[in-house]
């Protein structure tokens, strides 16, 4: 399963062609498992949505969300944000520092 959710994040995070996914060595699948992978992992998630993302209810709550973000960040008309998981890995030698964010990942 957890080649699944790899196979799924890749495709996410890189906006590559199925079959780009489908011919790297580390997962050894072809496309159209790839492309049914996708789909299951997507219908997965959706099916969580209740769970995890909320939107606003009233047009007013809609404005008071979006006025803190925006005294927050200086970014006006933001109603949410997604966060984002952090991942350890080895820099490269050169300027390692442009590859670290704010929690040293």
């Amino acid at each position: 399963m957890s080649d699944n959710i790899l196979i799924t994040l890749r495709f996410y995070a890189s906006g590559s062609f199925q079959m780009c996914i489908a011919d790297m060595k580390l997962f050894c699948v072809s496309q159209p498992i790839v492309s049914r992978i996708i789909a299951n992992v997507t219908e997965a998630i959706v099916t969580l949505t209740d769970e995890f993302i909320r939107f606003p209810q009233t047009h007013q709550k809609l404005e008071e969300i979006s006025q803190g973000f925006e005294v927050k960040s200086s970014f006006p008309g933001i109603i949410g944000c997604i966060d984002c998981t952090h991942i350890a890995f080895h820099a490269p030698v050169e300027e390692p520092w442009s590859y670290q964010n704010y929690k040293g990942f």
